[in-house]
């Protein structure tokens, strides 16, 4: 802050610092806001934010240097690269003042705020009034300080969180953890609390070891952690492990990432969903427009034949039958029905032609499988079971799996007829990419937090549940009345036949078989059949859960046999429908398919040998 330029708030003084610059002090109040505190320090112009905390003594000198190096061109060339706020403690005192230090060397290019308790702090002219006649320094490296009102060590704590969290989602907050006890454990815990990302320095002492070595053990033979603190930061943490003696530049990358490409990974598989989505309802859409048209097509055709028979019946035997005038004074009534007649059959071996050309049918199959294994995947991920279980370590961590699995699901896809056309965007040029709540997820939630059991069945077991329900009674609604159309028509074609209208017969008959046909093609009864079976052992896998002691439900094997049943439920589903779409279009294509094509086929099915 320029020393010439006025304050920019009565709370804010113009305090020496190390390097020559000068620092800008707020003196907070019980009353003050995160907003008001940074506005007047004018930082809320920042991109990002990065807390640093943990040990507030470091007396091994080798740990310090290597420390040194890590801050130096890990957190300030990352916090400079994603132009970001730093916030510590502020004291002249071991990690924060070693971070002082890393950003002073790369020219204090990012602003570094200190958050400490008024009544344990000092520096250089202070009046007493503010510090309190504390005897730790604070770092004269710090670009800005907040004095908090308070006369204890971690009554800093809450405000340091608050102002981190003063600007988010807008603003992505990120925490490092270095060494640490029971403060910094405090306020890691915050971090949790507010789902920030918590990268561990492994190999830096105290909290963040314990909680490294915590982490590395599989969830299911994880031993008990006393420390109530650390034993919800590393069940509930969203917990990366940096090694010490790691290279420096991995580190800014993963500060970085965590940033300003969080849920990287997790924001790629929800694109390539919406990607498969999107064109398996194209390619749904598509089919039905075929199938309706050479149903009606074919219903028009047979109309037609009807008309033109009764037309050329003697006037004595149609007279029970109306008739157009028309027919009896334009013989080209008759031309113009005659090529309706031989205009229809040709275009509905078009449309059949297409339909089997295309193959839209079995596309839309294929892409909506694949949709659907790649959401189990995103839910399994945030759920942290099965392999999304596993410890983080260098070779396997969930982000990679997650990367794997849906790079399997759409190379077996490719495999497919699906690979025979172009997949559409699934948003217009220009267009910012999807965000997970726009693509049918449940109400609140964001697509991207971790989901504890409880907020996995609100937003995917109770959802789906939903669904089923709500296509359940639509689909027998819908059968209802294809049935009865069947029922009716039939009984329209017996009437007409009794009293010796077998001309219009074929009408009724063509009537009811589209009507069999268009079931056969949706399997609507099929799907309700299994809508209700999965309703049913959702029900009971949810039944069941709620009926474990709490003790178990809080066992990792618990919730991944949980989340797994729930899972193979849905695929089950999906994998049972997917079968009976594919016979039902290979069947729909046998029938549909030409007479020269069919010999074809019989004949590539004989025994060769006979």
């Amino acid at each position: 802050m320029d020393p010439s330029e006025p304050a920019a708030s009565p709370s804010v003084e113009n305090v020496p610092s190390g390097n020559g610059n000068r620092a800008g002090l707020f003196v907070a109040t019980e009353t003050s806001t995160p907003e008001e505190i940074l506005g007047a320090l004018d930082l809320l112009d920042t991109k990002a934010v990065i807390v640093v905390v943990g040990s507030g003594e470091i007396p091994d000198e080798d740990l310090r240097d290597r420390l040194l190096h890590l801050f130096c061109r890990g957190i300030a060339k990352a916090a400079a690269d994603a132009k970001a706020l730093l916030i510590d403690g502020g004291t002249k005192a071991g990690v924060m003042e070693i971070l002082g230090e890393a950003v002073v060397s790369r020219g204090q290019t990012t602003p570094l705020l200190g958050v400490v308790p008024a009544g344990q702090v000092t520096y250089p002219n202070a009046p007493a009034e503010l510090t309190g006649g504390g005897r730790k320094l604070l770092d004269p490296n710090h670009s800005h300080v907040v004095l908090v009102p308070s006369a204890d060590w971690g009554g800093e704590t809450e405000t340091m969180l608050r102002l981190a969290a003063a600007r988010t989602p807008e603003v992505p907050v990120v925490m490092v953890l270095a060494g640490g006890g029971e403060i910094a454990g405090n306020e890691t815990l915050g971090a949790v609390r507010h789902g920030w990302p918590i990268i561990v320095i492994e190999g830096s002492g105290k909290l963040a070891d314990d909680i490294a070595a915590a982490s590395r053990q599989p969830p299911k033979s994880r031993a008990p952690i006393d420390d109530r603190i650390a034993a919800e930061i590393v069940a509930d943490g969203d917990i990366y492990l940096f090694p010490m003696q790691s290279p420096p530049e991995g580190f800014a990358r993963l500060i970085y990432r965590q940033l300003l490409q969080r849920h990287m990974s997790l924001n790629l598989a929800w694109q390539r969903f919406a990607l498969f989505d999107a064109n398996a309802t194209y390619q749904q859409k598509l089919a039905m427009w075929l199938q309706h048209r050479i149903l009606w097509l074919g219903l028009i055709a047979t109309a037609l034949v009807v008309a033109d028979v009764v037309a050329r019946m003697p006037f004595g035997f149609t007279v029970w039958i109306w008739r157009p005038p028309l027919f009896d004074r334009d013989v080209t009534v008759f031309s113009v029905l005659w090529f309706l007649i031989t205009l229809a059959p040709i275009t509905v071996s078009t449309l059949v032609a297409a339909a089997n050309r295309y193959k839209a049918g079995g596309k839309w199959i294929m892409l909506r499988g694949t949709a659907e294994a790649v959401k189990r995947e995103i839910f399994r991920y945030r759920t942290r079971t099965g392999e999304y279980a596993l410890a983080q370590t260098d070779e396997t961590t969930r982000d990679s799996v997650l990367a794997l699995r849906i790079e399997t699901a759409g190379r077996r896809l490719m495999h497919t007829e699906v690979n025979e056309s172009a997949l559409r965007p699934h948003q217009k040029s220009g267009e910012a990419p999807v965000e997970p709540h726009t693509l049918g997820t449940a109400s609140g939630d964001d697509g991207y937090s971790r989901l504890t059991p409880e907020k996995y069945i609100e937003v995917r077991l109770v959802d789906q549940l939903t669904y089923y329900r709500r296509k359940t009674n639509s689909l027998e609604r819908e059968i209802q009345f294809w049935r009865w159309s069947i029922y009716i028509f039939g009984g329209v074609g017996t009437l007409l036949a009794a009293v010796g209208f077998q001309a219009v017969v074929a009408l009724t008959a063509a009537i009811v078989t589209s009507v069999g046909a268009y079931l056969e093609f949706t399997q609507s009864e099929q799907t309700l059949t299994k809508y209700n079976q999965a309703e049913t052992d959702l029900t009971n896998v949810q039944a069941w859960w709620q009926a474990l002691a709490p003790d178990q439900q809080a066992t990792q094997a618990k919730v991944d046999q949980f989340v797994d049943l729930t899972e193979t439920i849905l695929e089950s589903e999906l994998a049972g429908w997917v079968q009976q779409m594919r016979d039902t279009l290979a069947e729909l294509h046998e029938k549909q398919a030409p007479e020269d094509e069919k010999s074809k086929n019989g004949a590539k099915n004989e025994d060769p040998k006979k």
